[in-house]
């Protein structure tokens, strides 16, 4: 099975500013997700409640045996990356209702919608194939985490993992990044 790639940089802006420029749901959608490392139905299926504007925080409840978090909604210098933004445009004209991203009936956004909505979006961002599926986010998240120098403990918790070994395959060390470290072993040797 091929492994699935996280979004650089690029890309990840790319698909924010595609979501942005065709509706403030999709956006807010696609930023809690890559903010919260969350799965399409994980985040399709979230409820208004889950979010308190009091202390900018939203509760998950994860899929797949994972943990249930409580996560706090980052602002941004970035406004494609801006949570607390898109939040705050997406509850000003969200419909009422139960569910954070409810669909036309009222009901959560299912995970076939998700992945439509995350299709579109990255089709315009001209995103690679292998590139376009919703857990593409929560695989940038992973590999984000990685390079910012935070160990697997630090991811699994973002991600929401219960089980450390689950992380392991949400991020690539690179073949630099992997000679850094072998040459930074050596010369403390030396």
């Amino acid at each position: 099975m091929k492994r699935m790639e996280p979004l650089n940089r690029d890309e990840l802006l790319a698909l924010l500013r595609a979501a942005r420029e065709s509706n403030i749901r999709d956006w807010c959608l696609l930023v809690l997700m890559y903010h919260h490392g969350l799965r399409a139905t994980e985040a399709g299926g979230l409820l208004r409640s889950a979010v308190n504007e009091t202390d900018w925080t939203i509760a998950v409840t994860r899929l797949k045996h994972s943990n249930k978090t409580l996560q706090a909604i980052l602002p941004n210098g970035i406004k494609l990356l801006d949570a607390r933004k898109a939040l705050t445009e997406w509850l000003g004209v969200r419909p009422q209702g139960a569910y954070l991203f409810p669909n036309p009936q009222s009901a959560p956004l299912s995970r076939i919608s998700v992945y439509q909505l995350f299709k579109k979006h990255a089709k315009t961002a001209n995103l690679p194939n292998h590139k376009s599926s919703p857990h593409a986010l929560k695989h940038s998240l992973g590999q984000d985490l990685h390079d910012s120098g935070h160990g697997i403990e630090v991811i699994a918790a973002c991600l929401g993992h219960a089980r450390v070994d689950s992380s392991r395959r949400y991020f690539d060390i690179s073949f630099a990044a992997a000679n850094q470290a072998r040459q930074a072993a050596i010369n403390f040797r030396g």
